[in-house]
């Protein structure tokens, strides 16, 4: 399948995002992009990577190994690319509601050894069907539970099938209800 460059997007700056937005990051995890455009058909190149669910004042909660909320300007790397998806549909009351969900889902301290939150069968189960989803979440997963929270639809497809390319198809597929813009572009940025 023939892809094409991601398309440009109209740019915003960090003070600008609405609280309750998406994040997609491009330029990063390359078996993960090769399975987006090969495997899942994604039409642009590079596919998105990670998603995470931006809050307000330059926060996000960012499901790694961890689930904990960083600071947006840390990913400002030159060989990425940042998007943000805003719902303009969400009421305030949706956005406020929201980001008290995400600050709630951090990860817990644990007594003794801390096992890492992060789903990595569900990552697997991009590549593999026959694995079943855990309890534990990935990035884009993690996104589309939030959202669901409050009955706000981000994805054509469940939780656990939903990967962050995923997000960016629905988001293109739905402009009345869904802005894509660009945050940040490295200087090394590859399409």
């Amino acid at each position: 399948m023939e892809t094409k460059p991601l398309p440009k997007c109209a740019p915003i700056a960090v003070s600008e995002i609405p609280e309750a937005s998406a994040l997609l990051f491009y330029g990063g995890n390359k078996l993960t992009e090769f399975v987006g455009n090969n495997l899942y058909k994604h039409p642009y190149r590079p596919p998105a990577f990670h998603a995470a669910f931006y809050i307000r004042d330059g926060l996000f909660l960012n499901v790694g190994k961890f689930k904990v909320i960083q600071k947006l300007e840390d990913e400002f790397r030159s060989s990425r690319r940042i998007d943000v998806i805003s719902y303009s549909a969400l009421l305030n009351a949706d956005r406020v509601a929201l980001c008290t969900f995400a600050i709630l889902d951090t990860s817990k301290p644990k007594v003794g050894f801390d096992l890492p939150d992060y789903g990595i069968i569900d990552y697997l189960r991009f590549g593999f069907k026959f694995l079943r989803p855990t309890k534990n979440d990935i990035c884009s997963e993690n996104v589309v539970e939030l959202f669901a929270m409050r009955k706000i639809v981000v994805s054509y497809r469940r939780p656990a099938d939903t990967a962050p390319w995923h997000l960016f198809e629905f988001a293109y597929q739905n402009p009345e209800v869904c802005v894509v813009r660009t945050l940040h572009v490295g200087a090394d940025f590859k399409t």
